[in-house]
């Protein structure tokens, strides 16, 4: 699986990370602000704030903000290229 490419800034506060092309299953940790950026069309299932597992099926564009103590649970057996930037 090819790495994400990853950029800290802010002295550490921001991190701004490429994610590629790959399957995935990730759980956001609860601590970060986040916005994600969808590149590519990725579809699977995910969970936000709760245990209940939705699919999804998302096309390029598409933006995703998650506050600070909401847990984000997403898998994809594809994934698809994603921007994503963490604040603390």
């Amino acid at each position: 699986m090819p790495a994400a490419l990853s950029h800290d800034l802010l002295d550490g506060k921001l991190c701004l990370q490429l994610l590629p092309r790959a399957a995935y299953s990730a759980r956001d940790p609860v601590q970060w602000q986040t916005l994600g950026l969808t590149l590519e069309r990725q579809h699977g299932v995910h969970a936000i704030d709760s245990d209940h597992r939705v699919d999804f099926d998302t096309l390029p564009g598409v933006t995703a903000y998650t506050p600070v103590g909401v847990e984000v649970f997403s898998e994809s057996a594809s994934g698809g290229e994603y921007l994503l930037m963490q604040l603390d």
